[in-house]
């Protein structure tokens, strides 16, 4: 059975009565600043909001994580953890040093390999997903050693080929949270959005971001590339058209968890 879940914004937080009723049908619950560590303040006092969500299940998505704020994303999950039960709640990473430092903090957490560090275990192409190298395979049996077996992916239009079979013969387990309708194409970590042009030989330290990103998205087109691509956040996406009976199918690949995005 594929469990259904829907990823929210900070914004949502402020709006508790709205958000019950927009979750209301879906098992999980996802929330955070998935690709850029500047919005993780922003869930330093807001979940409170979480224990309004009426037992649902919780993942808390992270981004690339830099030294300074390893602190803060801890105090986030510590917080969190004392309105959400440690059986109802999950972390997505995207960063291995906060992996590390998050099993270590919190031995018995569900850690799972988020969308943008997913793509060191696998190549993503348009019609396949593989393990792509001979080390992904080591490193996935390494995962499952410390209790990780979730990886987090973007949406297919098709059933895309594979080469599973051949790594769970070498004994690597491994399961998928597919998110939809979006596809992430890449991630950077120099705002699109928020970061005002400066001059090469000025620093970004202190370049104080203005959270334009909690407000609107950017709709890019290029000649090269056909489909329409959407910045949100620091990460550029392509959307793709659902399709719900396409979607049972992928259980398949070891899909059991589809993850819906009113935005990307």
């Amino acid at each position: 059975m594929i469990e259904k879940g829907i990823k929210i914004g900070y914004t949502d937080l402020r709006d508790i009565k709205g958000t019950v009723r927009k979750i209301k049908k879906y098992n999980w619950v996802y929330i955070g600043g998935e690709f850029c560590e500047n919005l993780l303040d922003l869930y330093l006092n807001s979940y409170k909001a979480l224990s309004f969500f009426n037992g649902k299940k919780i993942c808390f998505l992270t981004p690339i994580i830099t030294e300074k704020n390893i602190p803060k994303l801890l105090k986030v999950l510590q917080n969190i953890l004392s309105v959400v039960p440690l059986d109802k709640f999950e972390v997505s990473v995207n960063d291995f040093g906060a992996l590390n430092i998050i099993k270590k903090t919190f031995p018995n957490l569900i850690v799972n390999i988020g969308r943008h560090l997913a793509k060191h275990f696998f190549s993503f192409q348009k019609n396949a997903i593989k393990f792509h190298t001979e080390f992904s395979v080591i490193a996935g049996i390494s995962m499952n050693e410390i209790g990780i077996e979730r990886y987090e992916l973007s949406y297919f239009n098709l059933i895309p080929k594979n080469n599973f079979l051949e790594a769970k013969k070498k004994k690597v387990r491994f399961k998928f949270s597919m998110f939809y309708p979006y596809v992430l194409l890449s991630t950077t970590r120099t705002c699109l959005i928020g970061s005002k042009d400066i001059p090469p030989e000025q620093t970004i330290d202190e370049i104080r971001c203005l959270k334009e990103c909690l407000f609107c998205d950017y709709f890019v087109k290029t000649y090269k590339i056909k489909e329409e691509m959407t910045v949100c956040e620091n990460s550029t996406f392509i959307k793709l058209d659902y399709n719900e009976k396409l979607a049972t199918r992928f259980s398949s690949l070891g899909v059991d968890r589809l993850i819906f995005c009113p935005r990307p």
